[in-house]
C-alpha cells in the first residue's frame, strides 16, 4: 500500500504545480469553469489519507506503555 502511496504523493505535487501555474479557475469555451485537475488532486489527496489511515501510520499508541503497579500478578 505504501508503494501505492508515495507515487501518488508526486502525482499529487505535479497536479498542484499545474494547478497553481494556471489558476482554479480556466477560461472555458463557455466562460470561466473550475479547472479540470481539480476533481483528480482531490481524489488523490483521499486516496493518500485513506491509505495512510489503513496503514495506521499518523496513530498514536492507544495507551502509554507502563510498568505494572506493584503487587500485579502472581506472588510467591
Amino acid at each position: 500500500m505504501l508503494l501505492q502511496a508515495c507515487p501518488a504523493q508526486d502525482r499529487l505535487a505535479s497536479l498542484s504545480a499545474r494547478i497553481c501555474k494556471d489558476g482554479a479557475v480556466v477560461m472555458g469555451r463557455y466562460g470561466p469553469k473550475p479547472h479540470p485537475l481539480l476533481k483528480q488532486e482531490l481524489q488523490t489527496r483521499a486516496f493518500i489519507i485513506r491509505t495512510v489511515c489503513r496503514l495506521a501510520v499518523n496513530e498514536e499508541p492507544k495507551q502509554p506503555v507502563v510498568r505494572p503497579a506493584k503487587g500485579f500478578g502472581w506472588q510467591p
